[in-house]
């Protein structure tokens, strides 16, 4: 059941990524719901499950909307990759932690994409795109991080979704009452 629910939210996310985010832009960048989502639950989790999933995700976006297949797909993988490598063993703080990673994860996913871009043979203007997209798309993301952590944080309090790997603590107890 974890599986189901952890695919439905990634091919949902990747939906709103790809189709609805570039229609309403934020402050002039559009909100990353793949990365964010990939991020709360990695960082929820503790496991590279959520890098998967939600990498395979990605490759519906680069299906669709992307110049080249992997477009999309492997700054996800990278940018996972390295929060899981750094942050897995470690505690966070829960209120200014995840905002602080996801920005530093949408700089880097950036970076990414600017450099497969590159490679591809678009010419862009560097510093054009950083001040225009990457500087607020670090604001917009690490603001969205709040609420989807939280959200993620009641949907991992139900016994199906806790991974039988990861030693899952309560983040934020006496918030929410735990079902019984």
């Amino acid at each position: 059941m974890r599986y189901v629910v952890m695919i439905g939210i990634a091919l949902f996310a990747a939906l709103i990524t790809g189709g609805v985010s570039p229609q309403i832009p934020i402050l002039g960048a559009e909100p990353d719901i793949v990365l964010v989502a990939m991020l709360a639950m990695e960082l929820r989790e503790k496991t590279a499950t959520p890098i998967i999933v939600f990498s395979v995700a990605a490759v519906f976006i680069d299906a669709f909307y992307a110049p080249a297949l992997g477009y999309y797909s492997c700054p996800y993988a990278v940018v996972g990759l390295i929060v899981f490598a750094i942050f897995a063993k470690k505690r966070i703080n829960r209120f200014y932690g995840p905002a602080a990673i996801c920005a530093a994860a949408w700089f880097v996913k950036d970076i990414l994409s600017a450099i497969l871009s590159f490679f591809l043979g678009n010419s862009f203007d560097f510093f054009h795109i950083f001040v225009n997209s990457t500087l607020p798309g670090m604001l917009v993301n690490a603001v969205l991080i709040f609420p989807v952590y939280l959200l993620f944080d009641m949907l991992y309090r139900h016994s199906f979704m806790t991974p039988r790997s990861a030693g899952i603590k309560d983040e934020f107890p006496g918030l929410i009452r735990k079902q019984r």
